[in-house]
Parts: structure tokens; sequence; C-alpha cells
């Protein structure tokens, strides 16, 4: 068996997705082609955009279209306030009209197949919705390996992005959400890893876990609630790290590159014009160093 699918990781990280922008606009100039693209949180926002050819339609104006009034409503048309008796602070309905607005629920533009990764909060169990398009109807083995979604599309990547206590989750008899809390990078079904000759994985922080230390004092009840947001995520990123260093090990002649900023700049929960802008040059910077496993 000759390993031929190629497969592209989106993290999750808030605001840090802007890290991807200038990683994605690298990849399509070298006409990079994926047969599956999977993310978590904000990576399953810019990985579904991105696998139906519409990155510089949808996610670069996202990114671009910002205002300097808060800190958490800098990007326009992703959240609203809620008011929801404990169920989160926030509201993705934007989101879910971005995305009703531009990707048909079927899939149908879809040039690659798509997966968001989310969390079964009743029972701990983490799942990925695989979309598969068309075209890619031959490729028995990633529809065997992922099995049939079980949510749709939209509400996928909704339940990616969600932060449980933050953002309201998607609910379709049990609650499902993620936010990169579980894990930051999607997981491949061991079943699938033979399949695969090539995975490029994109962080939107850096893989080590004291790289994202603060460099300011935290001031206030605010601050604190937002670094703890923060840390929530180091863990998993450092654990889906090393599960790519044990893939390479087992797979020696699979191809993998990480692309991940060195530094980290801001909090998750930062959505300043000058935040997305340093993010940005991050990427920039994570573009033009990739490491090879």
């Amino acid at each position: 068996m000759t390993p031929t699918l190629r497969v592209l990781l989106l993290s999750g990280g808030g605001w840090h997705g802007a890290v991807q922008k200038p990683i994605l606009e690298g990849l399509a100039r070298e006409n990079r082609s994926y047969h599956l693209r999977l993310g978590v949180s904000v990576g399953s926002v810019n990985g579904v955009v991105d696998a139906c050819g519409l990155f510089d339609e949808v996610a670069a104006p996202l990114w671009d279209g910002l205002d300097d009034r808060t800190p958490i409503d800098g990007i326009k048309g992703f959240l609203s306030p809620a008011y929801l008796g404990g169920k989160g602070l926030f509201k993705l309905d934007p989101l879910r009209k971005l995305l009703e607005k531009h990707i048909p629920a079927s899939g149908s533009k879809l040039r690659s197949g798509f997966g968001a990764g989310y969390v079964v909060r009743e029972t701990g169990a983490y799942e990925t919705a695989v979309f598969l398009p068309p075209a890619l109807e031959g490729y028995d083995e990633i529809r065997a390996a992922f099995g049939a979604p079980k949510l749709g599309l939209h509400d996928a990547v909704l339940a990616s992005a969600a932060i449980a206590g933050i953002m309201e989750p998607i609910s379709d008899g049990r609650t499902c959400s993620d936010g990169g809390h579980v894990h930051v990078l999607p997981r491949i079904p061991d079943v699938l890893l033979p399949h695969i000759s090539a995975i490029d994985a994109v962080f939107c922080k850096p893989v080590s876990h004291w790289s994202a230390k603060p460099t300011t004092a935290v001031n206030s009840i605010v601050e604190a609630f937002c670094w703890a947001v923060e840390m929530q995520m180091e863990a998993p990123r450092e654990a889906d790290y090393a599960w790519l260093v044990t893939t390479k090990a087992l797979y020696p002649n699979m191809a993998i590159r990480v692309f991940a900023p060195a530094s980290v700049h801001g909090g998750m929960l930062d959505a300043k014009r000058s935040d997305i802008y340093d993010r940005y040059q991050l990427g920039k910077a994570a573009w033009a160093n990739p490491t090879s496993l």
C-alpha cells in the first residue's frame, strides 16, 4: 500500500488565528493541495473556507475587518452578547450567518475533505465531523476512518469554535464544544495514518509551553480570567505536538511540516487591530521557518 493522502491540520487559538492567514496564503502560492483539511475552533473556521476555496473572500476580510473599541468584539460578525442563564457569555449566531451566507450546509462548495474537531461534554468523547465533496467520493479510507458526521457542517464548525462557559455550545440532544481546550490540533484516527503521505500542521501559538508565559503583570480580575483561558490551552498544545513527533517516529517516510510562531503576542481574547497585525507578522515568520519532523 502506497500512502497517497495529504492532510492539513489547523489548530485552535482564538484571535491568534490571524497567525494562520499568511501561512494559508503561502500554501496557496505553493499550489499545495490537500485531500483533507482538519481544524479545531478558529482553525475549523479558517479550514472550512480554505477547503471551499473561499479564504480570500470570507476569512481574509474577517481578519482585516477590525475595530478597536473592545478586546473581545474587535472582529465584526463573529460573536454577540448572550443572556442565556449559564450557557455562555456570547452567542456564535453571527458566525453561523457568515457560514450560511457563503457555504451551503450540503458541503457542495468543498474542494477537499474538511473536518471540525469538537468534544461531547456529557461524555468527554472527542469527535471529528468530516465532510467529503463529490470529487473525493472515492476516498473510502477517509470515510471509513471517521464514519458519518454526527453534526451538520455548520453545527460542526460552531461546536468546534465554542468554549464551554464563554460561548454558547451547540446542542443536538447533547452539548458539544471545544475551543481547543481538549485538543488544540485535530487528531487523525490511527487507522488512517498508513494512507497518509504528508501532513502540514499549523499552530497559532508556540509549541513550547513556556514560550507563552505572560510578559506583563496581571492587574485585574478580567486579565486574570483571560489568562486562565489562555493557560488551559498550553498542555493540549504540547500534547498534540508530541503526537506529531510520535507519528513521525512510527511512519518515518511520512513528510510532516510544522508551522508555529516562535513567540506569542497578546491573549486569546484580544482583538485590537494592532494585536491582529502583530500576530499576522508572527505568522509570516512561521511560514518562512517551518520545522520538518
